[in-house]
């Protein structure tokens, strides 16, 4: 049915199914679950990248095969009637049908990080996915990246462009075994915090609270300011520490091996580049 309704381009239907198989294939692992079966979906997941090696050994002479990952290969060819050739011998042999999807251009850190672009824009990983609502982690960070790898633009032009204090949130959940946290001399008892970069003294590191003493919390500026209210359609504040986010940006953009990156360390950002 899903292939039915993909073929005469009802995408909402054709998506609807895809998430009930994929859902079931997930229920297979979850063993409090009545369609717990680790097995089978063990046998799944063999099977299935056994016979995508088989495809990759079959088109190896034809094209280059850039990455593979569970259900899929990404490669660049010369003559599609080929590789055409190849795939349906391939779904003739083991019954399964192949789907295709055109790509112009590949932006690539890795199998689990890349942007893919065609007739659209597929985002996959956690530097360039399109962030929602309940999973909105630093999204002036993957705006800044995805607009520095598609169309050039430096990241500090996105970061100082945004006047959004929800864009520059970092979302910190204390790790495991923390019975709090310390901020300065303040103690909090909450699990989950939404912390911003402050240039300001004023301001402090905060710390998970264990048994045995305080413990620095990975991935997060030395010196921040905390907003658990709602901060939709905050003004930013003046002691925002634009450098910390423009430095992040850069780090991530490198690690994309992106070419001819004009690096502007924090040290060297004017009082004229910034917003205010």
């Amino acid at each position: 049915k899903r292939l039915a309704y993909k073929s005469v381009g009802n995408k909402r239907k054709a998506q609807s199914y895809k998430m009930l198989i994929n859902n079931t294939y997930g229920a297979m692992g979850d063993k409090f679950n009545k369609l717990y079966d680790l097995k089978m979906r063990n046998s799944i997941v063999a099977t299935g990248q056994v016979l995508l090696v088989e495809l990759m050994e079959m088109l190896a002479d034809d094209c280059r095969i850039l990455f593979s990952n569970t259900d899929g290969i990404l490669i660049e060819y010369d003559d599609f009637d080929v590789i055409d050739e190849i795939c349906a011998e391939w779904e003739d042999l083991y019954g399964i049908k192949l789907d295709f999807k055109e790509i112009d251009r590949v932006i690539l850190k890795d199998v689990n990080n890349y942007i893919l672009i065609g007739d659209e824009v597929h985002r996959v990983g956690a530097y360039t996915k399109e962030l929602r609502k309940f999973d909105n982690d630093l999204p002036i960070l993957n705006k800044a990246v995805v607009e520095y790898l598609i169309n050039g633009t430096k990241p500090e032009e996105t970061i100082f462009s945004s006047n959004d204090l929800m864009d520059f949130q970092k979302v910190v959940k204390l790790p495991t075994g923390s019975i709090g946290a310390r901020y300065g001399y303040e103690e909090y008892s909450e699990r989950v915090y939404r912390v911003f970069a402050s240039d300001s003294l004023q301001h402090n590191e905060l710390k998970a609270v264990r048994a045995n003493g305080l413990v620095s919390i990975a991935g997060i500026p030395e010196l921040v300011f905390i907003d658990n209210s709602d901060v939709r359609g905050k003004q930013i504040p003046e002691h925002l520490d634009y450098t910390w986010y423009i430095a992040q940006a850069w780090e991530r953009i490198e690690e994309f091996k992106a070419k001819g990156v004009d690096f502007v360390k924090p040290e060297d950002i004017t009082d004229d580049m910034l917003p205010f």
